[in-house]
């Protein structure tokens, strides 16, 4: 191995015997002297005035700058040959001024140059030429006792000896196993020179990693959903470029050393990507939500939002303002998922986590878990009241009693003290009440008979032209009453129910059900529900009594004659009487007429007139004696069919 420090000095004490000679030679014979001198061809640097003993050139580029210098000077020479010893890394094109030399590519290789003289013959000369890839400023460092080269190539003259481990430099370029570095301003070499440039062998070098990135940071998932993230570490040349996933939360985000992310429950991790040296770390925020059906809601003051369910999270808008509308679509952890309105931030994605505090949620229904309660005296029962929905802001309500029979207390708690029944309920502060929760407490004494004083009847039955009313007294003991229906055809149904009895005598209903023309007659039921304990059930037991009704016919009035006479007996008119018909359907009231039709005897009918809704009466005074009047009356409304509805028929004989 040639040592070009070691050929210097050789070079030297070479230098010195020749020069001693010559003086010997000079002081016997000065002309033989003279011709003993040697001729040199050297590659030369017009532009630094020096032998070139090295040049570093970059791939694709080309150095002109390499010319001839022959000594003695003035010494004649031609045939000028430049050459390379390897073509595929560096090619030279030359002649007697110069050469130029281009980087093909990387490598080491050296440059030839020889001529011929005249005088000393064919000279001959070679340096190294390194043929490099640059590279952007990457730093580096070395990891063992090394040296350093003026270039890539180990032939090459050593710049420094023996270089500390953990020395800094920056690397310009590659040149085959060789890094091209620039070493910094204080760091001195063992030659001396000012120059900064060397080469090192690559295996002694560690380049530290200077960054690390993930394709992701930030991603939002439902549960059992999987998303991919890439790393890139930088630099390229990185002596190690593996790396490690980790996560925060295995409960939260799973990662293979593949990338690959799955979602595994609600709430927020961090999935880091780690060189495996030099400690740089990129990390991809994971947000994973539980959805919920749409809620709607309002920002309450100052409210941030986010693009991850984290305060680390990056900033989507920093003040939202208060009582901007949101719609809740999903939870993570103390956070909400929510979609904003359209163009909210100025994009087209309006989606973003705002923290739950930050969020009013009104109160849209509520409902007690319980819609009937059946309790012993001074037993306690807690019922429920479910909010919707469930994610609302304010839950709070106030319970209340009314009869006053149970007692709620503020946390629901139900009561009872004596035998009664009653009714509870909760309410919001919004104004919202839930369903009405019937209280039934157990009895130990059961109404054995109802009515027993018999006064429990159906004590009217009228009809009008939009259905029939119907009115009974009250069945002493009966909790309840079921109305039923008969028509010509089929047996009986029921039509209404009745589930109080408070202390009114009489109960009305109007069957609104029965068809014009149709008879019907009608029954009601009362009842007495209680509920006892037989064989550890509870069972239901009912004891009842029926009152039945007459018929009629629904829309056909009632009418009633009356023969009027003077003083001396003589007919003077017949008096008809009819009862007020209505027809309200819908709330909207109709005005009814009535038509009064009559036939003398065995004659035809005739039209007497058509009354309005307020005349209820008429005199008949167009009467003999000894004569048989039918009468036909027919009500109907003025905007209906009058044939829709049916006439009353009577009779009637003068004497």
């Amino acid at each position: 191995m040639h040592n070009e420090n070691k050929k210097i000095e050789e070079g030297r004490i070479l230098m010195m015997v020749l020069m001693l000679l010559l003086v010997t030679t000079m002081m016997h014979s000065p002309e033989k002297a003279i011709a003993a001198e040697e001729g040199k061809v050297q590659i030369w640097s017009n532009t630094h005035n020096e032998r070139i003993e090295h040049r570093s050139i970059a791939v694709g580029d080309s150095n002109p700058n390499f010319s001839i210098r022959i000594t003695p000077e003035g010494t004649a020479y031609g045939n000028a040959l430049w050459t390379t010893n390897n073509t595929a890394t560096a090619e030279v094109t030359g002649d007697e001024s110069g050469a130029t030399v281009q980087g093909k590519a990387e490598g080491s290789t050296r440059l030839n140059l020889s001529v011929d003289t005249t005088k000393y013959g064919r000279l001959s000369y070679d340096c190294i030429i390194s043929i490099y890839t640059p590279i952007n400023d990457v730093s580096g460092k070395i990891k063992k006792a090394t040296k350093l080269y003026r270039g890539a190539d180990s032939d090459s003259w050593v710049r420094t000896e023996k270089v500390r481990i953990g020395q800094s430099f920056v690397i310009k370029g590659s040149c085959g196993d060789y890094y091209y570095i620039t070493m910094p301003d204080d760091y001195k070499f063992d030659d001396e020179r000012k120059q900064r440039e060397a080469y090192v062998a690559k295996s002694d070098v560690h380049i530290p990693v200077t960054s690390i990135k993930v394709s992701k940071d930030n991603i939002v998932m439902k549960k059992n959903e999987s998303e991919h993230i890439q790393t890139e570490l930088l630099p390229e040349l990185a002596s190690d470029r593996t790396y490690v996933y980790k996560t925060t939360n295995v409960n939260i985000a799973m990662v293979d050393q593949n990338g690959m992310i799955k979602s595994t429950g609600e709430g927020f991790a961090v999935v880091s990507s780690n060189a495996t040296t030099d400690g740089k770390t990129a990390e991809c925020r994971v947000s994973v939500y539980s959805p919920i059906n749409p809620v709607n809601g309002t920002t309450m003051e100052h409210a941030r939002l986010y693009e991850g369910a984290d305060t680390s999270c990056r900033i989507r808008k920093d003040n939202a303002g208060k009582n901007e509308k949101l719609k809740v679509i999903g939870k993570c952890g103390n956070f909400y998922y929510v979609e904003m309105q359209d163009n909210h931030f100025g994009e087209g994605d309006n989606r973003a986590f705002i923290s739950k505090s930050d969020v009013y949620i009104p109160v849209e229904r509520i409902e007690l878990s319980e819609s009937n309660l059946i309790l012993n005296i001074n037993q306690k029962k807690k019922i429920m009241v479910k909010i919707y929905p469930e994610i609302a802001t304010d839950k709070s309500v106030r319970f209340y009693s009314k009869m006053g029979n149970a007692k709620v207390d503020v946390e629901g708690i139900v009561s009872v003290s004596r035998l009664d029944e009653d009714i509870i309920w909760a309410e919001t502060k919004s104004g919202i009440t839930t369903n009405e929760c019937t209280v039934q407490v157990l009895s130990d004494k059961i109404i054995e008979k109802l009515d027993p004083q018999g006064t429990f009847k159906i004590s009217s039955l009228k009809t009008d032209l939009d259905g029939n009313h119907v009115t009974f007294s009250k069945c002493k003991g009966a909790s309840e009453y079921i109305v039923f229906r008969k028509g010509r055809k089929g047996g009986w149904k029921d039509i209404y129910y009745i589930y109080n009895n408070d202390s009114k005598n009489q109960r009305h209903v109007f069957d609104m059900g029965a068809k014009p023309g149709e008879k019907y007659s009608y029954k009601v039921l009362g009842y007495y529900k209680y509920i006892t304990y037989e064989n550890g059930r509870l069972v239901t037991k009912r004891i009842s009594k029926a009152v039945e009704s007459g018929s009629i016919t629904t829309g056909e009035p009632t009418l009633n004659t009356k023969i009027v006479r003077n003083k001396k007996k003589k007919i003077k008119y017949i008096q008809l009487n009819w009862n007020k018909m209505s027809y309200d359907y819908g709330g909207k009231h109709q005005k009814t007429e009535y038509e009064l039709q009559r036939k003398e005897g065995k004659g035809k009918r005739k039209k007497i007139k058509t009354f309005n809704e307020k005349t209820l009466s008429y005199k008949d005074k167009n009467v003999k004696k000894n004569k048989e009047y039918t009468y036909y009356l027919r009500a109907f409304y003025k905007t209906g069919k009058k044939n829709e509805f049916p006439e009353k028929k009577i009779k009637i004989k003068t004497k």
